[in-house]
């Protein structure tokens, strides 16, 4: 004979343990966004004319120009490119910008 009382019990316990195990997921991916969000917007800040860049496509260059939006890059010597801030993937230490292109 089947004990639905038992069956009813377990089926609550681990609707329990999944809306526990949910919450806890959200709580740390919500945690982690916020740290990408902030280390998005400090890269944001630090890109200033001057700067070496390397972005998504891995051409590096020097910002020329910095507008709201849009950097103006110079790639190589005289050729400058407009990109957008977000394609940029890493703004470069002083240490890596010393060497020659």
């Amino acid at each position: 004979m089947i004990d639905w009382h038992t069956i009813l019990w377990c089926c609550i316990t681990l609707g329990f343990l999944l809306i526990c195990f949910l919450l806890i997921y959200y709580i740390v991916s919500a945690r982690m966004m916020k740290k990408k969000r902030e280390e998005l917007k400090d890269q944001l800040n630090r890109m200033k004319p001057g700067k070496d860049i390397l972005f998504a496509g891995g051409i590096r260059g020097k910002i020329i120009r910095a507008k709201e939006e849009y950097l103006d890059v110079e790639v190589a010597k005289g050729i400058e490119i407009t990109i957008s801030r977000l394609a940029v993937n890493q703004v470069l230490e002083k240490k890596n910008s010393s060497k020659t292109k």
